[in-house]
C-alpha cells in the first residue's frame, strides 16, 4: 500500500518496479543508539533465516553489490520465497557499470529494486570532503555513515514497512578478511531500529563459489577489473594501491 503512493522517478534502464526517491517529506527519525548481537544456534543459511524470522523480522531486504556473497544471498533468498526486495545505494561516488548490472540482474529475476541517496544527494560527499578533507582509511567508519549507514536507517522507517519488522540481508562472511574480523559477532544484529541479517555468516569461500558456478550467476564487471565492487570509492582505500587501480 506504502509502495503505491510512493513517486518514483524512473531511470533510462528501470521498469515499474524500480523507486530512487524517498517518499515526499520523509524524514530520519533519530534514536539513541544501541548495538545487539543476537545469540543464533544455526550456522546454515536456511537455520539463520529462520532464527530471524523468530525474533520477528518479515522482511528480508538484499544489500546487493553485485559480487559473490550478495549474489548467492539474493539468490537463494529469492529461490527459498522469502525475499521482499533488493537495496541498492546510490553512493555517487560510485563505478556506475556496477550500478547498472544491479539493475539488470533485478530486471532479469524479476525483483523489487530500491535505489536509495545519501541526502543531500551527491552534496553529502562534497559537504565532508570541504570540511575534513578527502577521507584516508581511519575516516571510513565516519564517511560509510554519511553515504550508506544513515541512508539505510532511513530506508527502512518508510511508511511502506509500517508495522513490519525489515532487515537488511548481506553477504558478510565471519572469516572473510582480517579487515572484517571481530567486526562482527553475530549472523543477527541489531542497531537501534536497524537489523542486518548475514546467512552465510559461517560459510567459506569455497562454499560461496560452489553455489555461484553451479547455480550460473554472474558478478558485476568491476569485480573482472577492479577486483571488487567500486560502489563506493569515497577515497577512504584500505591497501596501498587501490588509488592506482582505479
Amino acid at each position: 500500500k506504502g509502495v503505491s503512493k510512493m513517486k518514483s522517478k524512473q531511470t533510462t534502464l528501470s521498469d515499474p518496479l524500480i523507486t530512487t526517491r524517498f517518499p515526499k517529506n520523509h524524514r530520519l527519525r533519530k534514536k539513541k543508539f544501541f548495538q545487539k548481537d543476537y545469540d543464533i544456534k544455526s550456522q546454515d543459511f536456511e537455520g539463520i533465516i529462520k532464527e530471524a524470522e523468530d525474533l520477528g523480522i518479515d522482511s528480508f531486504i538484499v544489500g546487493y553489490s553485485g559480487g559473490k556473497d550478495s549474489g548467492k544471498v539474493l539468490h537463494k533468498l529469492n529461490e527459498m520465497g522469502k525475499l521482499y526486495g533488493v537495496l541498492h545505494l546510490r553512493t555517487n561516488t560510485g563505478v556506475y557499470t556496477t550500478e547498472e548490472f544491479v539493475i539488470n540482474q533485478c530486471k532479469e529475476m524479476n525483483v523489487k529494486l530500491f535505489i536509495r541517496e545519501p541526502t543531500p544527494l551527491a552534496f553529502a560527499y562534497v559537504a565532508f570532503c570541504l570540511q575534513f578533507g578527502f577521507p584516508a582509511a581511519n575516516m571510513h567508519n565516519s564517511i560509510m555513515k554519511i553515504l550508506k549507514y544513515n541512508t539505510m536507517k532511513k530506508f527502512i522507517q518508510e511508511p511502506q514497512f509500517k508495522n513490519k519488522h525489515p532487515a537488511i540481508v548481506g553477504g558478510v562472511r565471519k572469516w572473510e578478511s582480517l579487515r572484517r574480523l571481530g567486526n562482527y559477532n553475530s549472523p543477527v544484529t541489531q542497531e537501534t531500529d536497524l537489523w542486518f541479517v548475514n546467512p552465510l555468516f559461517y560459510e567459506s569461500t569455497e562454499q560461496v563459489y560452489e553455489y555461484f558456478i553451479k547455480n550460473g550467476l554472474k558478478k558485476a564487471p568491476s569485480y573482472s577489473t577492479l577486483g571488487f565492487s567500486g560502489e563506493c570509492m569515497c577515497g577512504s582505500f584500505a591497501t596501498k594501491g587501490e588509488a592506482q587501480l582505479l
